[in-house]
């Protein structure tokens, strides 16, 4: 849900001819991408849960 909110954002703003440079479409732009890489990760952890469990023991234990 959030991920669709952002993206609207996104797309007002383009439409009101807004510069890819404009602050405020940078920020929504950095937004929408962390928030699809979290989803991206969430995904592959649902469908890996041994994966996720590596992945997060290894950090512990550097």
């Amino acid at each position: 849900m959030l991920i669709e909110v952002t993206r609207e954002k996104l797309v007002q703003l383009t439409n009101k001819r807004k510069s890819f440079t404009h602050p405020d479409v940078i920020e929504l732009s950095q937004k929408l991408d962390r928030l699809l890489d979290e989803y991206q990760e969430l995904q592959y952890n649902l469908a890996n849960p041994h994966g996720w469990l590596y992945h997060n023991y290894s950090k512990l234990s550097s």
